[in-house]
Protein backbone atom coordinates (compact mmCIF):
# COMPACT_ATOMS: atom_id res chain seq x y z
CA UNK A 1 0.00 0.00 0.00
CA UNK A 2 1.19 3.36 -1.29
CA UNK A 3 -0.52 5.55 1.26
CA UNK A 4 -2.33 4.41 3.98
CA UNK A 5 -6.09 6.12 4.32
CA UNK A 6 -6.65 8.63 6.93
CA UNK A 7 -10.11 7.85 9.37
CA UNK A 8 -11.83 10.15 6.99
CA UNK A 9 -11.04 8.37 3.77
CA UNK A 10 -12.15 4.99 5.34
CA UNK A 11 -15.07 6.53 6.52
CA UNK A 12 -16.30 8.07 3.63
CA UNK A 13 -15.23 5.03 0.98
CA UNK A 14 -17.58 2.90 -1.10
CA UNK A 15 -16.92 -0.88 -0.78
CA UNK A 16 -15.14 -0.59 -4.04
CA UNK A 17 -12.77 1.24 -2.08
CA UNK A 18 -12.26 -0.43 1.04
CA UNK A 19 -11.92 -3.57 -1.10
CA UNK A 20 -8.98 -2.08 -2.49
CA UNK A 21 -7.20 -1.13 0.60
CA UNK A 22 -8.04 -4.58 1.62
CA UNK A 23 -6.52 -6.01 -1.37
CA UNK A 24 -3.57 -4.50 -1.14
CA UNK A 25 -2.88 -4.95 2.59
CA UNK A 26 -3.03 -8.70 1.82
CA UNK A 27 -0.92 -8.39 -1.21
CA UNK A 28 1.82 -6.23 0.92
CA UNK A 29 1.49 -9.56 2.78
CA UNK A 30 3.61 -11.98 0.54
CA UNK A 31 1.12 -14.67 0.87
CA UNK A 32 -0.66 -13.72 4.25
CA UNK A 33 -4.53 -12.97 4.60
CA UNK A 34 -4.29 -10.01 6.68
CA UNK A 35 -7.16 -9.10 6.17
CA UNK A 36 -10.69 -10.80 5.21
CA UNK A 37 -13.70 -9.53 3.48
CA UNK A 38 -16.72 -10.84 5.78
CA UNK A 39 -18.99 -8.89 7.11
CA UNK A 40 -20.81 -5.83 6.15
CA UNK A 41 -19.07 -2.74 5.22
CA UNK A 42 -18.73 -0.86 8.00
CA UNK A 43 -16.67 -4.58 9.34
CA UNK A 44 -14.24 -3.97 6.83
CA UNK A 45 -13.63 -0.37 7.91
CA UNK A 46 -13.18 -1.46 11.29
CA UNK A 47 -10.99 -4.29 10.50
CA UNK A 48 -9.06 -2.08 8.01
CA UNK A 49 -8.38 0.85 10.61
CA UNK A 50 -7.60 -1.66 13.11
CA UNK A 51 -5.41 -3.36 11.18
CA UNK A 52 -3.91 0.16 10.01
CA UNK A 53 -4.30 1.60 14.09
CA UNK A 54 -6.58 4.26 12.69
CA UNK A 55 -9.37 5.16 15.82
CA UNK A 56 -11.90 4.99 13.01
CA UNK A 57 -14.72 5.44 15.53
CA UNK A 58 -14.05 9.53 15.96
CA UNK A 59 -14.87 9.99 12.53
CA UNK A 60 -17.64 7.78 12.26
CA UNK A 61 -21.27 9.30 11.42
CA UNK A 62 -23.92 10.30 14.18
CA UNK A 63 -26.65 7.75 13.84
CA UNK A 64 -29.97 8.96 13.10
CA UNK A 65 -31.71 11.78 15.55
CA UNK A 66 -35.28 11.67 16.34
CA UNK A 67 -36.31 15.56 16.81
CA UNK A 68 -35.19 18.37 18.45
CA UNK A 69 -34.51 17.77 22.61
CA UNK A 70 -37.67 19.61 24.46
Amino acid sequence: MSKAPTATEINHAKGEQVNYWINQVNAAAAGKKMLTKAGTIDVWCKRLADHLRIDWSQTASPGPTTGPSL
